[in-house]
């Protein structure tokens, strides 16, 4: 497939402050059937490990690094560098690179949340969170317990609680959501091929 991407068009992309990279642009010539990407039956959800790149990725469920790029679109990732997760290295080079230091980014307020436990007396537990502004964050009370019966006769136990969250933990939590994604089952690789090569070839 690496000769295939030299027909694409190319796109600048910024990786940090100080650099920048060109790489093809796949999303622009070829637009990923819906039907794959909706239906259930098509693909199964996969966590990313610790340092597996999209080409080991693709080599592991493919046999060929470089169908990295339907995991891409089928995944919506532009960006191959920030829609990727990060390595625990990589991402501690990118907090330093935007927030200048680790420190910086556990130490400076990002927002602020409601925090809403729900504790049932079957035994269940729920929890919300609900950001808020935070002059809403300074009126409310660390802790508020009460609690209820519902139409069922079911006790629940309400914990109302505010937490703060840094930089860093926002960055991280938006890093770990990006582990979860689709993966195209193997048997409609050559379906998704067969379209781009045909695309290509016009």
């Amino acid at each position: 497939m690496s000769n295939y991407f030299s027909k694409f068009p190319v796109i600048q992309y910024q990786k940090d402050k100080n650099t920048s990279l060109y790489l093809s642009n796949i999303m622009v010539r070829f637009s990923f059937e819906e039907k794959f990407k909706n239906n259930t039956s098509t693909y199964f959800k996969y966590t990313i490990k610790e340092n597996e790149t999209p080409e080991l990725l693709a080599h592991k469920l493919y046999g060929d690094p470089e169908k990295h790029w339907i995991i891409f679109l089928m995944n919506n990732i532009v960006d191959p560098f920030y829609d990727w997760p990060l390595s625990y290295r990589e991402f501690n080079e990118y907090i330093i690179s935007n927030y200048d230091s680790i420190e910086n980014s556990t130490s400076t307020i990002h927002s602020y949340y409601k925090v809403i436990s729900f504790e049932y007396s079957n035994g269940n537990y729920l929890k919300e969170y609900y950001q808020i502004p935070e002059k809403t964050y300074d009126e409310l009370p660390s802790n508020d317990y009460k609690l209820y019966t519902l139409p069922d006769s079911t006790e629940v136990i309400v914990n109302t609680t505010k937490i703060t969250r840094s930089y860093y933990e926002y960055e991280r939590i938006k890093n770990e959501r990006k582990k979860q994604i689709k993966i195209l089952k193997p048997e409609f690789i050559n379906s998704v091929v067969t379209e781009l090569e045909e695309l290509l070839e016009t």
